[in-house]
């Protein structure tokens, strides 16, 4: 305390933060992490206490929670990233060195996401038949943290969540199944056609972009992300083929013979 009574080890502590504001935004990416862990467990939690389709009301809820909660990271993180790409555009000028606190805790909500998910997988015991997405999440947790931690190569997080543009539709094409309605509606068609469109636009053509970055920077970027950033790449060519060719399969092919359309749970592959 000084004469005037004023707390001089308190502002001397807010000095030291705002002198040193990589502390700052280091602290906030860390509660960023935890609250989205955190958040998506609850929020998925929640979901037990509302009205669910009669189909999913009991033993299958856990599909129908998990598409929800899926469809709220997919709402949040995808329309963030569109904002990011259309409101700062000086950060993808210079793709390594470029950085914004937005972008970073754009990725440090979506890792937190995929490590609720992981754990959920571990949990329920389904991650011996979904390896693959459970190889995917930890894959891009390790590679969105090693991003944020460096400063190298931020704007790419804000690139790789387009992806999350066509599952907004996407988990919205599983959402209307579920419910019942009727799949010779106008709507579905026209969540069809999106869907495939958005599916080309923001899976294909960002697996594109992020793997002529890659090959055009790669000595620039630090050695972990070197190695991981290509599996990731790799990984999500797999799913997202696989999954394309399940949608078309089951809404143009299926649509065409007459045959019913298939629940692209977002945990099987739609991520």
């Amino acid at each position: 305390m000084d004469s005037l009574g004023v707390n001089v080890d308190h502002l001397r502590t807010m000095e030291d933060i705002l002198v040193e504001p990589s502390n700052l935004i280091s602290r906030m990416v860390v509660y960023t992490l935890v609250g989205s862990v955190l958040g998506f467990q609850c929020y998925n939690s929640a979901l037990n206490f509302v009205p669910a389709p009669e189909k999913y009301a009991s033993e299958r809820r856990f599909k129908w929670r998990n598409v929800m909660t899926s469809f709220a990271h997919a709402l949040i993180t995808g329309s963030i990233s569109v904002y990011c790409v259309l409101s700062r555009p000086e950060l993808f000028v210079d793709m390594v060195n470029s950085t914004n606190l937005l972008a970073e805790l754009l990725g440090a909500l979506s890792a937190g996401y995929f490590i609720y998910d992981a754990y959920n997988l571990f949990t329920t015991g389904r991650f011996r038949d979904q390896w693959a997405v459970l190889l995917h999440h930890i894959i891009v947790i390790v590679v969105f943290l090693s991003l944020i931690y460096f400063t190298v190569a931020v704007p790419t997080i804000v690139i790789a969540l387009l992806v999350e543009v066509n599952s907004i539709f996407l988990h919205g094409r599983q959402i209307y199944i579920m419910s019942g309605f009727d799949k010779t509606t106008l709507l579905f068609k026209a969540f069809t056609a999106t869907n495939i469109t958005s599916f080309v636009v923001f899976r294909f053509g960002v697996i594109r972009y992020l793997s002529a970055f890659m090959y055009d920077q790669w000595f620039l970027l630090p050695l972990l992300v070197r190695w991981t950033m290509p599996t990731v790449m790799a990984t999500m060519l797999v799913i997202n083929v696989i999954l394309f060719w399940r949608l078309l399969k089951s809404d143009v092919f299926a649509r065409s013979k007459g045959e019913g359309h298939e629940i692209l749970v977002s945990n099987d592959v739609s991520q």
